[in-house]
């Protein structure tokens, strides 16, 4: 039996229908799908990107300590809030690369790695580099200091450059997502329009999946729209950092032009930022110094063909009101299009140049003044209460015994080496002890001895003595061709203690001294004890209790003083001869 034509037709149209239906559906759930999967990863990456500016935040936050230690002078606290930062970041930077390697394929994959280990390796660098500034801040080496921060500054711009580079490949791949979802919708919507020749249903339904996709991209745009808007926020963030940054950040075109200028740059050069905006920038240095800042941005050109690291330079700037002070200059080039920028950190150091001159003068301090005035100077190095009161004292002369005679026997040079090897170890000795040499002459020095206890400065002055007494006889068993006896006179009471400044044509000398009774008598005990003795004044006699036991040797009356003195002896160094004897 033979089919009619148009049931024949029908049966054709019908497995057209079956045909076109199930292919319909078969190529759009596979379209379908495969837009999901790709809208996903494109999701997982835009979630990447955000972890990775949060990766950046945590390096800004690491390097942040390191300028600030320059202005806390907190060493040990900015390198552990350094560390604990860097301890964070480097635990992120695991757990992306892990993410990386086991979600990420090959091909793209491969670029995010390298700069994952790029950046995880300069911050490692940074961190090392900022241990060595806290070190040289440690031992008092600002110049090493600012060596290593203009070094830190140039890795950290490399990781900034590293981490666009990132971003960059991010993009790449969402962009290729990107064009593979748009492939995809290309290729359904051709399906949907010759399906929608044949089928009003499926017309229909392509019409409703439309819609879905519709609302789809919708979201996307919002989630860009969100990107963006983050972008903003973190630009605010930035401005927000540089308006509250405690040093001055100005930036200039390559004509020197400024073209911003932060509240701190502000706060340095008392200029307000619309007064100086649009000027150039040698109205902040004084006229003499134009060509510094000239040779400065010549320098920074160069740098910036080759790379887009700062260079660092002291220079002098000038204020609203005239006034000259040291600042330091860290310049960095970028470049935005065509145009070349630069990017000065302003920071102003008086602080710092008055601390090492300050530094210089204790120096020459310790050449020419006794410890006692450098420390009364270093308290108040403006105004220095140096004026003599009146303390309780023990005063200390030393004399070398026949230093006449010795004078005639030996050369001049021979005598003052001699001289000056016994009288080094003797001033160890004094100040070991915590005495105060006030003078030295030829053959002898006058040491003072304070504390807050009487009786401990006594005893401190006879321990010292002993001590001399003691690295006599060590010296003498070295230089037996040669040896020397010193003698010595000790005296405790009240004094009148300080410095005295004699000015002269090639400048100031601070002297610093005991004067009266007190320290008459113990030049006086000095003068008549004999080689090997410790002469004491009853008033040291006293004090020592039986920490040292005495013995009174004669009653004397001594030059200069109204009444006879009893004269004490240690008696461990009690001579065969009572005083004024002689051999």
């Amino acid at each position: 039996m033979t089919r009619p034509p148009w049931l024949v037709l029908s049966y054709v149209l019908a497995m057209f229908t079956l045909v076109t239906v199930v292919a319909s559906l078969f190529f759009t759930h596979h379209l379908v799908q495969r837009y999901r999967m790709t809208v996903a990863v494109n999701e997982e990456w835009s979630q990447r990107l955000e972890q990775y500016a949060e990766l950046e935040h945590l390096a800004a936050q690491a390097n942040t300590p390191i300028h600030a230690v320059f202005a806390s002078y907190e060493v040990e606290t900015e390198a552990a809030r350094m560390h604990l930062f860097l301890r964070l970041f480097h635990a992120a930077m695991a757990t992306l690369q892990e993410e990386v390697q086991a979600n990420v394929s090959a091909a793209w994959a491969e670029s995010v790695l390298e700069d994952l280990r790029m950046i995880s390796d300069t911050v490692r660098t940074i961190g090392a580099e900022a241990d060595m500034l806290y070190e040289a801040l440690r031992h008092n080496q600002p110049r090493m200091a600012q060596q290593k921060l203009a070094q830190i500054n140039r890795l950290y711009t490399d990781t900034i450059t590293v981490f666009e580079s990132l971003r960059e490949h991010v993009r790449v791949v969402q962009q290729a997502l990107f064009n593979e979802q748009t492939i995809a919708v290309t290729t359904l919507e051709t399906y949907e329009f010759g399906i929608a020749a044949c089928l009003f249903l499926l017309v229909l339904g392509v019409l409703v999946y439309g819609q879905t996709l519709a609302r789809r991209m919708a979201r996307e745009v919002l989630e860009k729209e969100r990107y963006h808007a983050d972008l903003r926020d973190a630009e605010a963030r930035t401005r927000a950092i540089i308006d509250t940054a405690i040093d001055g950040i100005i930036t200039v075109d390559a004509r020197g032009i400024i073209e911003s200028f932060n509240p701190a740059a502000e706060g340095i050069f008392g200029y307000p930022a619309d007064q100086v905006v649009g000027k150039h920038v040698g109205m902040l240095l004084p006229a003499s110094r134009h060509e510094e800042h000239t040779d400065l941005i010549a320098h920074a050109m160069e740098l910036g063909q080759a790379s887009s690291m700062g260079i660092s330079r002291e220079l002098e700037g000038q204020r609203q009101d005239g006034t000259v002070f040291p600042i330091d200059v860290t310049v960095s080039s970028l470049r935005l299009g065509t145009e070349q920028f630069f990017t000065g950190i302003v920071r102003d150091i008086t602080e710092r140049k008055r601390a090492e001159e300050m530094r210089k003068v204790r120096d020459q301090l310790a050449k020419f003044v006794p410890e006692a005035v450098k420390r009364l100077i270093a308290a108040n190095p403006d105004a220095p209460e140096l004026d003599k009161q009146e303390r309780d004292v023990s005063v200390l002369f030393l004399d070398i015994s026949g230093y006449a005679r010795l004078s005639e026997w030996l050369p001049p040079g021979v005598l003052n080496v001699l001289i000056e090897r016994y009288f080094s170890t003797f001033l160890d000795c004094i100040q070991e002890a915590g005495g105060d040499i006030n003078e030295t002459a030829g053959d002898g020095f006058m040491a003072i001895f304070q504390d807050a206890d009487h009786e401990r400065h006594a005893i401190t002055a006879v321990e010292a003595a002993l001590a001399v007494m003691a690295a006599t006889e060590t010296l003498n068993a070295d230089n037996r061709e040669q040896p020397l006896d010193v003698h010595m006179g000790l005296n405790s009471g009240l004094a009148l203690v300080g410095s005295t400044r004699f000015e002269g044509l090639r400048g100031a000398r601070w002297t610093f001294t005991a004067s009266g009774t007190v320290t008459n008598l113990a030049a006086r005990l000095a003068s008549i004890a004999q080689p090997g003795q410790i002469l004491v004044g009853p008033e040291t006699a006293q004090r020592l209790g039986e920490r040292y036991p005495v013995r009174r040797l004669s009653r004397e009356h001594l030059k200069n003083l109204s009444e006879a003195i009893d004269v004490y002896c240690i008696v461990s160094q009690l001579s065969t001869q009572a005083p004024g004897e002689t051999g």
